[in-house]
Protein backbone atom coordinates (compact mmCIF):
# COMPACT_ATOMS: atom_id res chain seq x y z
CA UNK A 1 0.00 0.00 0.00
CA UNK A 2 1.53 3.66 -0.65
CA UNK A 3 1.86 5.62 1.85
CA UNK A 4 0.48 9.31 1.52
CA UNK A 5 2.72 11.48 3.29
CA UNK A 6 5.59 13.45 1.66
CA UNK A 7 7.88 13.13 4.32
CA UNK A 8 7.21 9.76 5.37
CA UNK A 9 10.69 7.24 5.58
CA UNK A 10 8.59 4.93 3.70
CA UNK A 11 9.89 2.46 0.36
CA UNK A 12 9.19 4.78 -3.17
CA UNK A 13 7.33 2.22 -5.10
CA UNK A 14 9.18 1.95 -8.27
CA UNK A 15 7.77 0.44 -11.67
CA UNK A 16 7.98 -3.10 -12.00
CA UNK A 17 9.76 -4.70 -15.59
CA UNK A 18 8.21 -4.16 -18.65
CA UNK A 19 7.33 -7.60 -20.84
CA UNK A 20 6.03 -8.63 -23.54
CA UNK A 21 2.00 -8.45 -23.95
CA UNK A 22 0.39 -11.72 -23.63
CA UNK A 23 -1.82 -13.09 -26.21
CA UNK A 24 -3.83 -11.11 -28.37
CA UNK A 25 -2.34 -8.39 -27.26
CA UNK A 26 -1.69 -7.18 -30.54
CA UNK A 27 -5.04 -6.18 -30.69
CA UNK A 28 -5.42 -4.04 -28.06
CA UNK A 29 -4.79 -0.04 -27.86
CA UNK A 30 -6.33 2.61 -28.69
CA UNK A 31 -6.51 2.16 -32.39
CA UNK A 32 -7.71 -0.91 -31.90
CA UNK A 33 -11.03 0.37 -29.72
CA UNK A 34 -11.45 3.59 -31.20
CA UNK A 35 -10.69 2.03 -34.48
CA UNK A 36 -7.36 3.80 -36.44
CA UNK A 37 -8.03 7.25 -37.41
CA UNK A 38 -9.50 8.57 -33.61
CA UNK A 39 -7.11 6.18 -31.91
CA UNK A 40 -4.18 7.45 -33.95
CA UNK A 41 -5.29 11.44 -32.35
CA UNK A 42 -5.49 9.98 -28.90
CA UNK A 43 -2.01 8.69 -29.82
CA UNK A 44 -0.85 12.06 -30.93
CA UNK A 45 -1.88 13.94 -28.20
CA UNK A 46 -0.45 11.47 -25.87
CA UNK A 47 2.81 11.51 -27.81
CA UNK A 48 3.09 15.00 -27.49
CA UNK A 49 1.63 16.51 -30.97
CA UNK A 50 -1.35 18.08 -29.42
CA UNK A 51 -2.35 20.87 -32.47
CA UNK A 52 -2.03 17.51 -34.68
CA UNK A 53 -4.25 15.33 -32.78
CA UNK A 54 -6.54 17.81 -32.22
CA UNK A 55 -6.89 19.06 -35.57
CA UNK A 56 -8.00 15.21 -36.26
CA UNK A 57 -10.54 15.10 -33.08
CA UNK A 58 -12.24 17.82 -34.59
CA UNK A 59 -12.51 16.23 -38.01
CA UNK A 60 -13.87 13.03 -36.71
CA UNK A 61 -16.59 14.59 -34.80
CA UNK A 62 -17.78 16.38 -37.70
CA UNK A 63 -18.01 13.12 -39.78
CA UNK A 64 -19.63 11.39 -36.72
CA UNK A 65 -22.28 13.91 -36.41
CA UNK A 66 -23.43 13.99 -39.65
CA UNK A 67 -23.47 10.16 -39.24
CA UNK A 68 -25.46 10.25 -36.01
CA UNK A 69 -22.34 7.83 -34.58
CA UNK A 70 -22.78 8.69 -31.10
CA UNK A 71 -19.68 6.87 -29.62
CA UNK A 72 -17.60 8.57 -32.50
CA UNK A 73 -18.66 11.81 -30.96
CA UNK A 74 -18.68 10.82 -27.43
CA UNK A 75 -14.96 9.78 -28.09
CA UNK A 76 -13.73 12.32 -30.27
CA UNK A 77 -14.96 15.24 -27.98
CA UNK A 78 -12.60 13.28 -25.17
CA UNK A 79 -9.91 13.44 -27.19
CA UNK A 80 -10.62 17.28 -27.61
CA UNK A 81 -11.01 17.61 -24.17
CA UNK A 82 -7.87 16.12 -23.15
CA UNK A 83 -5.74 18.30 -26.24
CA UNK A 84 -7.43 21.46 -24.93
CA UNK A 85 -6.54 20.64 -21.25
CA UNK A 86 -3.07 19.97 -22.11
CA UNK A 87 -2.90 23.31 -24.24
CA UNK A 88 -4.16 25.18 -21.22
CA UNK A 89 -7.61 26.02 -22.47
CA UNK A 90 -9.32 24.95 -19.52
CA UNK A 91 -13.09 26.48 -20.35
CA UNK A 92 -13.07 24.28 -23.66
CA UNK A 93 -11.85 21.64 -22.44
CA UNK A 94 -14.35 21.47 -19.77
CA UNK A 95 -17.45 21.53 -22.27
CA UNK A 96 -15.94 19.01 -24.19
CA UNK A 97 -14.84 16.59 -21.02
CA UNK A 98 -18.22 17.39 -20.09
CA UNK A 99 -20.26 16.78 -23.54
CA UNK A 100 -18.28 13.02 -23.49
CA UNK A 101 -18.88 12.23 -20.05
CA UNK A 102 -22.54 13.05 -20.50
CA UNK A 103 -22.46 11.22 -23.89
CA UNK A 104 -20.77 7.72 -22.63
CA UNK A 105 -23.42 7.81 -19.64
CA UNK A 106 -26.00 7.28 -22.13
CA UNK A 107 -24.36 4.78 -24.27
CA UNK A 108 -22.88 2.59 -21.22
CA UNK A 109 -19.72 3.35 -21.21
CA UNK A 110 -18.21 3.78 -17.52
CA UNK A 111 -14.72 3.68 -18.73
CA UNK A 112 -15.31 5.90 -21.50
CA UNK A 113 -17.03 8.06 -18.74
CA UNK A 114 -14.39 7.78 -16.19
CA UNK A 115 -11.88 8.85 -18.69
CA UNK A 116 -13.99 12.53 -19.61
CA UNK A 117 -14.15 13.16 -15.84
CA UNK A 118 -10.66 12.47 -15.12
CA UNK A 119 -9.96 15.02 -17.80
CA UNK A 120 -12.73 17.68 -17.01
CA UNK A 121 -10.83 17.16 -13.22
CA UNK A 122 -7.72 18.55 -14.70
CA UNK A 123 -9.68 21.41 -16.15
CA UNK A 124 -11.21 22.09 -12.85
CA UNK A 125 -7.85 22.21 -11.65
CA UNK A 126 -6.51 24.53 -13.64
CA UNK A 127 -9.31 27.04 -13.18
CA UNK A 128 -8.62 27.01 -9.72
CA UNK A 129 -11.38 24.61 -8.23
CA UNK A 130 -9.93 21.44 -6.41
CA UNK A 131 -13.08 20.97 -4.63
CA UNK A 132 -15.05 20.33 -8.46
CA UNK A 133 -11.50 18.42 -9.36
CA UNK A 134 -11.59 16.01 -6.26
CA UNK A 135 -15.32 15.16 -6.84
CA UNK A 136 -14.31 14.52 -10.65
CA UNK A 137 -11.43 12.49 -9.57
CA UNK A 138 -13.65 10.29 -7.25
CA UNK A 139 -16.98 10.17 -9.37
CA UNK A 140 -13.87 8.61 -12.27
CA UNK A 141 -12.85 6.06 -9.97
CA UNK A 142 -15.76 4.74 -8.45
CA UNK A 143 -16.81 3.81 -12.38
CA UNK A 144 -13.69 2.34 -12.62
CA UNK A 145 -14.26 -0.31 -9.82
CA UNK A 146 -14.14 -3.71 -10.94
CA UNK A 147 -12.76 -5.56 -13.82
CA UNK A 148 -11.54 -3.45 -16.80
CA UNK A 149 -9.14 -4.41 -19.26
CA UNK A 150 -10.68 -1.45 -21.90
CA UNK A 151 -7.83 1.43 -23.27
CA UNK A 152 -10.28 3.74 -21.64
CA UNK A 153 -9.61 2.40 -18.30
CA UNK A 154 -6.24 2.60 -18.74
CA UNK A 155 -6.36 6.17 -20.08
CA UNK A 156 -8.34 6.94 -17.16
CA UNK A 157 -5.95 6.10 -14.53
CA UNK A 158 -2.81 7.72 -16.41
CA UNK A 159 -5.25 11.04 -16.37
CA UNK A 160 -6.06 10.29 -13.29
CA UNK A 161 -2.53 9.67 -11.82
CA UNK A 162 -1.18 13.55 -13.37
CA UNK A 163 -4.04 15.31 -11.77
CA UNK A 164 -2.96 13.46 -8.04
CA UNK A 165 0.15 14.75 -8.65
CA UNK A 166 -0.54 18.02 -9.56
CA UNK A 167 -2.47 18.23 -6.13
CA UNK A 168 0.34 16.98 -4.36
CA UNK A 169 -1.03 13.88 -3.32
CA UNK A 170 1.51 11.64 -4.73
CA UNK A 171 0.19 8.39 -2.53
CA UNK A 172 -2.48 8.30 -4.97
CA UNK A 173 -1.26 9.49 -7.98
CA UNK A 174 1.09 6.66 -7.31
CA UNK A 175 -2.03 4.31 -6.99
CA UNK A 176 -3.99 5.37 -10.48
CA UNK A 177 -0.42 4.91 -11.96
CA UNK A 178 0.11 0.89 -10.63
CA UNK A 179 -3.86 0.47 -11.87
CA UNK A 180 -2.79 1.94 -15.15
CA UNK A 181 0.00 -0.60 -15.18
CA UNK A 182 -1.57 -3.55 -14.15
CA UNK A 183 -3.70 -3.02 -16.88
CA UNK A 184 -1.01 -1.94 -19.42
CA UNK A 185 0.61 -5.68 -18.42
CA UNK A 186 -2.05 -7.03 -21.28
CA UNK A 187 -1.40 -4.32 -23.82
CA UNK A 188 1.29 -3.79 -26.33
CA UNK A 189 4.79 -2.60 -24.88
CA UNK A 190 4.00 0.68 -25.72
CA UNK A 191 1.32 1.24 -22.61
CA UNK A 192 3.08 -0.70 -20.56
CA UNK A 193 6.27 1.58 -20.94
CA UNK A 194 4.07 5.09 -20.57
CA UNK A 195 2.53 3.61 -16.68
CA UNK A 196 6.56 2.90 -15.98
CA UNK A 197 7.36 5.83 -17.33
CA UNK A 198 4.76 7.77 -15.28
CA UNK A 199 5.41 5.48 -12.02
CA UNK A 200 9.55 6.71 -12.34
CA UNK A 201 8.27 10.25 -13.24
CA UNK A 202 6.12 10.37 -10.03
CA UNK A 203 8.38 8.69 -7.82
CA UNK A 204 10.91 11.22 -8.58
CA UNK A 205 8.69 14.05 -7.93
CA UNK A 206 7.51 12.68 -4.92
CA UNK A 207 11.10 13.02 -3.56
CA UNK A 208 11.88 15.88 -4.79
CA UNK A 209 8.86 17.35 -2.64
CA UNK A 210 10.58 15.37 0.14
CA UNK A 211 13.71 16.86 -0.70
CA UNK A 212 12.21 20.63 -0.10
CA UNK A 213 11.00 19.77 3.58
CA UNK A 214 13.85 17.68 4.46
CA UNK A 215 17.07 17.22 2.86
CA UNK A 216 18.38 13.85 4.88
CA UNK A 217 15.70 11.80 4.15
CA UNK A 218 15.16 13.53 0.45
CA UNK A 219 18.54 12.95 -1.00
CA UNK A 220 18.29 9.39 0.10
CA UNK A 221 14.74 9.28 -1.46
CA UNK A 222 16.14 11.15 -4.61
CA UNK A 223 18.85 8.70 -5.22
CA UNK A 224 16.82 5.41 -5.18
CA UNK A 225 14.37 6.57 -7.86
CA UNK A 226 16.28 7.98 -10.18
CA UNK A 227 18.52 5.46 -10.48
CA UNK A 228 15.05 2.96 -10.99
CA UNK A 229 14.12 5.43 -13.77
CA UNK A 230 17.65 5.12 -15.48
CA UNK A 231 15.79 1.70 -17.19
CA UNK A 232 12.39 3.06 -17.67
CA UNK A 233 14.44 6.63 -19.33
CA UNK A 234 16.06 3.88 -21.41
CA UNK A 235 12.95 1.95 -22.71
CA UNK A 236 10.75 4.98 -23.01
CA UNK A 237 13.35 6.45 -25.40
CA UNK A 238 12.44 3.34 -28.02
CA UNK A 239 8.86 4.29 -28.45
CA UNK A 240 7.17 7.19 -29.72
CA UNK A 241 5.60 8.76 -26.36
CA UNK A 242 7.65 11.49 -26.49
CA UNK A 243 5.73 14.11 -24.12
CA UNK A 244 6.09 10.89 -21.17
CA UNK A 245 9.75 11.26 -22.16
CA UNK A 246 10.17 14.81 -21.81
CA UNK A 247 8.42 14.59 -18.25
CA UNK A 248 10.80 11.78 -17.27
CA UNK A 249 13.96 13.92 -18.30
CA UNK A 250 12.41 16.67 -16.87
CA UNK A 251 12.09 15.36 -13.35
CA UNK A 252 15.18 13.25 -13.58
CA UNK A 253 17.33 16.91 -14.28
CA UNK A 254 15.71 18.41 -11.86
CA UNK A 255 16.46 15.53 -9.12
CA UNK A 256 20.31 15.31 -9.85
CA UNK A 257 20.24 18.86 -9.91
CA UNK A 258 19.29 19.24 -6.35
CA UNK A 259 21.73 16.09 -5.78
CA UNK A 260 25.08 18.46 -7.01
CA UNK A 261 25.25 16.23 -9.88
CA UNK A 262 25.61 18.86 -12.51
CA UNK A 263 26.94 17.19 -15.64
CA UNK A 264 24.17 14.50 -15.79
CA UNK A 265 21.38 16.87 -14.62
CA UNK A 266 22.09 19.35 -17.43
CA UNK A 267 22.68 16.39 -19.98
CA UNK A 268 18.54 15.17 -19.20
CA UNK A 269 17.15 18.50 -19.10
CA UNK A 270 19.11 19.48 -22.61
CA UNK A 271 17.28 16.46 -23.70
CA UNK A 272 14.32 17.36 -22.53
CA UNK A 273 14.80 20.72 -24.26
CA UNK A 274 15.15 18.72 -27.03
CA UNK A 275 12.03 17.00 -26.96
CA UNK A 276 9.70 20.02 -25.91
CA UNK A 277 11.50 21.84 -28.78
CA UNK A 278 10.62 19.35 -31.06
CA UNK A 279 7.33 18.95 -30.44
CA UNK A 280 6.74 22.62 -30.64
CA UNK A 281 5.75 23.25 -26.76
CA UNK A 282 6.59 26.60 -25.72
CA UNK A 283 5.14 26.65 -22.70
CA UNK A 284 7.18 23.33 -21.82
CA UNK A 285 10.16 24.89 -23.52
CA UNK A 286 10.88 27.46 -21.30
CA UNK A 287 9.74 25.51 -18.22
CA UNK A 288 12.80 23.42 -19.36
CA UNK A 289 15.04 26.53 -19.57
CA UNK A 290 14.48 27.44 -15.82
CA UNK A 291 15.41 24.27 -14.60
CA UNK A 292 18.36 24.58 -16.61
CA UNK A 293 18.99 27.75 -15.10
CA UNK A 294 18.80 27.10 -11.75
CA UNK A 295 20.73 23.66 -11.92
CA UNK A 296 23.89 25.56 -13.35
CA UNK A 297 23.34 28.03 -10.07
CA UNK A 298 23.27 25.76 -7.71
CA UNK A 299 26.55 24.48 -9.31
CA UNK A 300 28.23 28.68 -9.21
CA UNK A 301 27.62 28.60 -12.93
CA UNK A 302 26.12 32.21 -12.87
CA UNK A 303 27.16 33.10 -16.40
CA UNK A 304 25.54 30.12 -17.93
CA UNK A 305 21.91 30.26 -15.61
CA UNK A 306 21.54 34.16 -16.82
CA UNK A 307 22.46 32.57 -20.84
CA UNK A 308 19.36 30.21 -19.70
CA UNK A 309 17.23 33.01 -18.58
CA UNK A 310 17.74 35.23 -21.28
CA UNK A 311 16.76 32.74 -23.40
CA UNK A 312 13.03 32.57 -22.17
CA UNK A 313 11.40 34.63 -24.99
CA UNK A 314 8.25 34.80 -24.02
CA UNK A 315 7.74 37.15 -21.40
CA UNK A 316 7.53 40.28 -23.33
CA UNK A 317 5.50 39.29 -26.04
CA UNK A 318 2.22 38.32 -23.51
CA UNK A 319 2.14 34.85 -24.40
CA UNK A 320 3.43 33.30 -21.66
CA UNK A 321 1.60 32.02 -18.44
CA UNK A 322 1.45 33.50 -15.07
CA UNK A 323 2.77 30.81 -14.24
CA UNK A 324 5.71 31.32 -16.29
CA UNK A 325 6.44 34.46 -15.44
CA UNK A 326 5.74 34.09 -11.83
CA UNK A 327 8.85 31.04 -12.01
CA UNK A 328 10.72 33.06 -14.16
CA UNK A 329 10.57 36.23 -11.52
CA UNK A 330 11.67 33.76 -8.28
CA UNK A 331 14.61 32.22 -10.46
CA UNK A 332 15.63 35.32 -11.30
CA UNK A 333 15.74 37.03 -7.73
CA UNK A 334 17.74 34.22 -6.77
CA UNK A 335 20.41 34.37 -9.23
CA UNK A 336 20.45 38.58 -8.67
CA UNK A 337 20.94 37.44 -5.13
CA UNK A 338 23.50 34.75 -5.99
CA UNK A 339 25.57 37.36 -8.01
CA UNK A 340 25.37 40.24 -5.19
CA UNK A 341 22.84 41.98 -7.17
CA UNK A 342 20.91 43.21 -4.02
CA UNK A 343 18.03 46.03 -5.44
CA UNK A 344 17.73 44.03 -8.67
CA UNK A 345 16.85 40.82 -6.36
CA UNK A 346 14.42 43.08 -4.56
CA UNK A 347 12.58 44.25 -7.80
CA UNK A 348 12.34 40.61 -9.00
CA UNK A 349 11.16 39.36 -6.05
CA UNK A 350 8.42 42.11 -5.84
CA UNK A 351 7.52 41.25 -9.27
CA UNK A 352 7.35 37.54 -8.21
CA UNK A 353 4.85 38.44 -5.10
CA UNK A 354 2.97 40.94 -7.39
CA UNK A 355 2.39 37.87 -9.99
CA UNK A 356 1.58 35.46 -7.53
CA UNK A 357 -1.33 37.67 -5.78
CA UNK A 358 -2.81 38.01 -9.41
CA UNK A 359 -2.82 34.90 -9.81
CA UNK A 360 -4.52 34.16 -6.58
CA UNK A 361 -7.04 36.38 -7.41
CA UNK A 362 -7.25 35.28 -11.42
CA UNK A 363 -8.06 31.76 -9.43
CA UNK A 364 -10.80 33.46 -7.47
CA UNK A 365 -12.50 34.91 -10.87
CA UNK A 366 -12.07 31.59 -12.25
CA UNK A 367 -14.98 30.31 -9.52
CA UNK A 368 -17.40 32.02 -11.84
CA UNK A 369 -15.90 31.01 -15.13
CA UNK A 370 -16.44 27.75 -13.32
CA UNK A 371 -19.54 27.90 -12.66
CA UNK A 372 -20.28 29.03 -15.94
CA UNK A 373 -19.52 26.75 -17.52
CA UNK A 374 -20.89 24.29 -15.27
CA UNK A 375 -24.67 25.88 -15.80
CA UNK A 376 -24.09 25.82 -20.13
CA UNK A 377 -23.29 22.07 -19.41
CA UNK A 378 -26.51 21.32 -17.24
CA UNK A 379 -28.64 23.66 -19.07
CA UNK A 380 -28.00 21.74 -22.26
CA UNK A 381 -28.50 18.79 -20.48
CA UNK A 382 -31.99 19.70 -19.36
CA UNK A 383 -33.09 21.14 -22.89
CA UNK A 384 -32.07 17.45 -24.86
CA UNK A 385 -34.34 15.49 -22.12
CA UNK A 386 -37.54 18.50 -22.86
CA UNK A 387 -36.97 17.72 -26.54
CA UNK A 388 -37.12 14.02 -25.90
CA UNK A 389 -40.11 13.79 -23.49
CA UNK A 390 -43.03 15.75 -22.60
CA UNK A 391 -44.65 14.74 -19.98
CA UNK A 392 -45.99 16.15 -16.58
CA UNK A 393 -43.30 14.32 -14.50
CA UNK A 394 -40.43 14.88 -16.27
CA UNK A 395 -41.10 18.47 -16.90
CA UNK A 396 -41.43 18.32 -13.08
CA UNK A 397 -37.92 16.37 -12.84
CA UNK A 398 -36.31 19.30 -14.97
CA UNK A 399 -37.49 21.90 -13.07
CA UNK A 400 -35.48 20.25 -9.84
CA UNK A 401 -32.57 20.32 -11.81
CA UNK A 402 -33.00 23.46 -12.96
CA UNK A 403 -33.74 24.64 -9.20
CA UNK A 404 -30.28 22.82 -8.04
CA UNK A 405 -28.14 23.80 -10.64
CA UNK A 406 -29.48 27.76 -10.17
CA UNK A 407 -28.92 27.29 -6.43
CA UNK A 408 -25.27 25.59 -7.09
CA UNK A 409 -24.58 29.17 -8.96
CA UNK A 410 -25.62 31.33 -5.87
CA UNK A 411 -23.23 28.77 -3.83
CA UNK A 412 -20.06 31.46 -2.00
CA UNK A 413 -17.15 29.14 -1.26
CA UNK A 414 -14.68 32.11 -1.61
CA UNK A 415 -14.00 35.07 0.84
CA UNK A 416 -14.63 38.50 -1.36
CA UNK A 417 -11.51 40.25 0.23
CA UNK A 418 -8.82 37.67 0.12
CA UNK A 419 -9.76 35.64 -2.65
CA UNK A 420 -9.25 32.21 -0.65
CA UNK A 421 -11.85 30.09 0.36
CA UNK A 422 -14.10 30.49 3.36
CA UNK A 423 -15.57 28.23 6.44
CA UNK A 424 -17.86 26.43 3.91
CA UNK A 425 -14.84 25.66 1.69
CA UNK A 426 -13.00 24.38 4.36
CA UNK A 427 -15.82 22.21 5.76
CA UNK A 428 -15.76 20.85 2.06
CA UNK A 429 -12.49 20.20 1.66
CA UNK A 430 -12.72 18.36 5.00
CA UNK A 431 -15.42 16.24 4.31
CA UNK A 432 -13.81 14.93 0.94
CA UNK A 433 -10.55 14.43 3.01
CA UNK A 434 -12.65 12.15 5.27
CA UNK A 435 -13.45 10.20 2.41
CA UNK A 436 -10.56 8.56 1.96
CA UNK A 437 -7.58 7.52 4.18
CA UNK A 438 -5.03 10.27 3.57
CA UNK A 439 -3.58 11.76 6.36
CA UNK A 440 -3.89 15.68 7.25
CA UNK A 441 -2.97 18.41 9.66
CA UNK A 442 -4.90 21.81 10.18
CA UNK A 443 -3.31 24.69 10.75
CA UNK A 444 -5.08 27.86 12.46
CA UNK A 445 -3.11 31.38 11.77
CA UNK A 446 -4.51 34.41 13.93
CA UNK A 447 -2.82 37.78 13.23
CA UNK A 448 -0.64 39.26 16.00
CA UNK A 449 -2.25 42.30 17.73
CA UNK A 450 -4.29 42.95 14.34
CA UNK A 451 -7.18 45.42 16.16
CA UNK A 452 -4.06 47.38 16.83
CA UNK A 453 -3.26 47.63 13.71
CA UNK A 454 -6.58 48.42 12.46
CA UNK A 455 -6.77 51.24 15.30
CA UNK A 456 -3.36 52.20 14.33
CA UNK A 457 -3.30 52.76 10.79
CA UNK A 458 -6.97 52.51 9.89
CA UNK A 459 -9.04 50.02 8.50
CA UNK A 460 -7.62 49.89 4.40
CA UNK A 461 -4.02 49.14 5.98
CA UNK A 462 -5.72 46.09 7.93
CA UNK A 463 -7.21 45.01 4.56
CA UNK A 464 -4.20 45.29 2.50
CA UNK A 465 -2.53 43.58 5.73
CA UNK A 466 -5.44 40.79 5.24
CA UNK A 467 -4.60 40.91 1.48
CA UNK A 468 -0.93 40.32 1.37
CA UNK A 469 -0.94 37.46 4.58
CA UNK A 470 -3.65 35.76 2.28
CA UNK A 471 -1.24 36.31 -1.11
CA UNK A 472 1.58 34.86 1.43
CA UNK A 473 -0.06 31.78 2.88
CA UNK A 474 -1.24 31.14 -1.16
CA UNK A 475 2.56 31.06 -2.83
CA UNK A 476 3.83 29.14 0.23
CA UNK A 477 1.92 26.26 0.21
CA UNK A 478 1.56 23.39 -2.34
CA UNK A 479 -1.52 23.53 -5.05
CA UNK A 480 -3.41 20.30 -3.17
CA UNK A 481 -2.98 22.42 0.48
CA UNK A 482 -6.39 24.34 1.26
CA UNK A 483 -5.76 27.61 2.42
CA UNK A 484 -8.74 29.82 3.71
CA UNK A 485 -9.92 32.75 5.70
CA UNK A 486 -11.79 31.21 8.56
CA UNK A 487 -12.62 34.49 10.18
CA UNK A 488 -12.04 37.95 10.63
CA UNK A 489 -7.75 37.89 11.18
CA UNK A 490 -7.72 34.49 11.34
CA UNK A 491 -6.91 32.12 8.54
CA UNK A 492 -6.66 28.25 8.05
CA UNK A 493 -4.36 25.99 6.09
CA UNK A 494 -4.53 22.30 5.53
CA UNK A 495 -1.78 20.23 5.23
CA UNK A 496 -2.47 16.88 2.99
CA UNK A 497 -0.47 14.16 3.71
CA UNK A 498 1.77 15.79 6.18
CA UNK A 499 2.55 14.26 9.78
CA UNK A 500 3.25 16.46 12.88
CA UNK A 501 7.25 16.71 12.54
CA UNK A 502 6.93 17.71 8.62
CA UNK A 503 3.40 19.91 9.55
CA UNK A 504 5.63 22.19 12.00
CA UNK A 505 8.28 22.70 9.59
CA UNK A 506 5.57 24.04 7.20
CA UNK A 507 4.19 26.04 9.98
CA UNK A 508 7.61 27.64 11.10
CA UNK A 509 8.44 28.21 7.12
CA UNK A 510 4.50 30.14 6.81
CA UNK A 511 5.11 32.19 10.40
CA UNK A 512 8.69 33.10 8.69
CA UNK A 513 7.27 34.23 5.34
CA UNK A 514 5.08 36.46 7.18
CA UNK A 515 7.08 38.22 10.14
CA UNK A 516 10.03 38.70 7.01
CA UNK A 517 7.58 40.25 4.53
CA UNK A 518 8.11 43.73 3.27
CA UNK A 519 5.67 45.61 5.07
CA UNK A 520 7.12 48.27 5.45
CA UNK A 521 5.33 49.30 1.65
CA UNK A 522 2.33 49.68 3.66
CA UNK A 523 3.45 51.54 6.32
CA UNK A 524 6.92 52.54 7.31
CA UNK A 525 6.13 51.51 11.20
CA UNK A 526 4.46 48.26 10.35
CA UNK A 527 5.49 45.23 11.27
CA UNK A 528 3.26 41.64 11.27
CA UNK A 529 3.34 38.37 12.91
CA UNK A 530 1.34 35.56 13.06
CA UNK A 531 1.05 33.06 15.84
CA UNK A 532 0.05 29.54 14.74
CA UNK A 533 -1.50 26.50 16.08
CA UNK A 534 -1.57 22.90 14.73
CA UNK A 535 -3.10 19.72 14.90
CA UNK A 536 -3.33 16.43 13.36
CA UNK A 537 -6.59 16.08 11.68
CA UNK A 538 -9.24 12.76 12.95
CA UNK A 539 -11.04 10.96 10.14
CA UNK A 540 -13.77 9.99 12.68
CA UNK A 541 -14.16 13.24 13.95
CA UNK A 542 -13.40 16.31 11.77
CA UNK A 543 -14.39 18.73 14.08
CA UNK A 544 -11.57 17.93 16.99
CA UNK A 545 -8.57 18.89 14.83
CA UNK A 546 -9.67 22.54 14.77
CA UNK A 547 -10.36 22.41 18.28
CA UNK A 548 -6.96 21.37 18.88
CA UNK A 549 -5.34 23.76 16.46
CA UNK A 550 -7.47 26.58 18.11
CA UNK A 551 -5.89 25.24 21.62
CA UNK A 552 -2.39 25.19 20.39
CA UNK A 553 -3.14 28.68 19.44
CA UNK A 554 -4.06 29.57 22.48
CA UNK A 555 -0.54 28.34 23.70
CA UNK A 556 1.29 30.62 21.45
CA UNK A 557 -0.31 33.64 22.22
CA UNK A 558 -0.11 32.83 25.93
CA UNK A 559 3.73 32.32 25.24
CA UNK A 560 4.79 35.29 23.43
CA UNK A 561 3.08 35.71 20.02
CA UNK A 562 4.64 34.99 17.02
CA UNK A 563 5.50 31.26 17.26
CA UNK A 564 4.24 27.92 16.35
CA UNK A 565 2.50 25.35 18.79
CA UNK A 566 1.94 21.93 17.81
CA UNK A 567 -1.36 19.70 19.76
CA UNK A 568 -0.32 16.02 19.58
CA UNK A 569 -3.23 13.35 18.91
CA UNK A 570 -2.81 11.75 21.79
CA UNK A 571 -3.58 13.42 25.41
CA UNK A 572 -0.94 15.50 26.68
CA UNK A 573 0.62 18.60 26.93
CA UNK A 574 1.27 21.05 24.22
CA UNK A 575 4.45 20.55 22.31
CA UNK A 576 6.97 23.15 23.11
CA UNK A 577 7.14 26.31 20.73
CA UNK A 578 8.60 25.88 17.14
CA UNK A 579 10.41 29.42 17.40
Amino acid sequence: MVTHGAGEMTRIPLPGPIRAPGPGADGCGMRASWGDALGTAYELVYQGWIEKGLDQARTHLATAERAGDSQTVARSHAVMGLALSLLQRPQESLLCAHNSAHLFEQLGNPQGQAFSQSVAASSYLELGDTVEAKRELAHAEQLLTGDHDEPEAFAAWIQASRVYARLSQYGHALDAAAQAAALGADMPVRYQVEAAAQQATLSIERAVECYHLDVTLGTAQLSEAIAAAADVAAEIAKTDSHRCHYELLLQQGTGLALLGLHEPAQDALRQSLELASTLGLASERDAVRLRLAAAARLCGRYEEAKAHLDAVGRLGDGSASMALQIEYFQEYSGWCEATGRHEQALEAYKSFHELSMAQLKARADAQNQVMSVRMGTNNARLQNQFLKVRNRDLERSVKTLTDQTEALNEQAFRDPLTGLGNRRFYADQIALLTQGDTGYMVGILDLDHFKAVNDTYGHATGDAVLVQVAQILGASCRPGDPVCRYGGEEFVVVLVGADEPIGAMVAERLRRAVAGHDWQALHPDLAVTVSIGLAAGDPADPEAAIERADQALYEAKRGGRNRVRVQHAHPGPVAAAVH
